[in-house]
């Protein structure tokens, strides 16, 4: 698994400008799902990047930016012969994906991911793979809702039908967790957004 995550993050390092590869692999992880699919024997749909620091992502995103034109609300284009999407959270080139909502350290990042079968990640600096809340996530294909999580609580709800369809399954007690904590969060602007993006599709 290592050397699979090794591999996609110096090719996709290697597509970057040479004078910015050195700063990403200092500053960029991976983590989420693409790491309980390669444990798991299965070819993750996307890699995500994240980063360490505002400054260079701002830097990247602007880079990528004048690869593209205004559509909608988003940006698309193509870099190197390879469609790019930017929106207001990420950019996407192919499968790989810089998560420009969410930016700091893996333990900070990671703590407010949505499932914990999601919160690992791969380290490129150590060349090592990291867990928060334990290794048994990775076998299993349960839906256990990340208690941490105080953000976006609207989205993990609407993101179970995926996971279901991707074969796993969730107890009527994760759901009821989930709509405690938007309960006791309440509905911000956040919540408002993500409610809105989903019934104008």
């Amino acid at each position: 698994m290592i050397k699979t995550l090794r591999s996609e993050f110096n090719y996709f390092t290697s597509l970057l400008p040479v004078e910015i590869q050195e700063e990403f692999k200092n500053n960029a992880y991976i983590c989420g799902g693409a790491i309980y699919c390669l444990h798991n024997d299965k070819v993750p749909v996307d890699y995500d990047f994240f980063c360490r620091d505002a400054d260079f992502t701002n830097r990247i995103t602007e880079y990528f930016k004048s690869y593209t034109t205004p559509f909608k609300n988003l940006q698309q284009g193509k870099y190197d012969n390879i469609a790019i999407l930017i929106t207001k959270y990420a950019i996407s080139i192919g499968k790989y994906q810089i998560v420009t909502k969410y930016i700091g350290e893996p333990e900070s990042v990671v703590s407010q991911f949505d499932f914990k079968h999601n919160c690992y990640w791969y380290d490129p600096k150590y060349e090592n793979i990291n867990q928060l809340y334990g290794w048994d996530y990775l076998d299993s294909n349960k839906l256990i809702f990340n208690d941490d999580r105080v953000r976006d609580i609207s989205g993990t709800i609407m993101r179970i039908p995926k996971f279901v369809s991707r074969g796993m399954t969730i107890t009527k007690k994760e759901i009821a967790k989930m709509l405690s904590k938007l309960k006791e969060n309440g509905f911000d602007e956040s919540e408002n957004e993500i409610l809105h993006d989903y019934t104008t599709y």
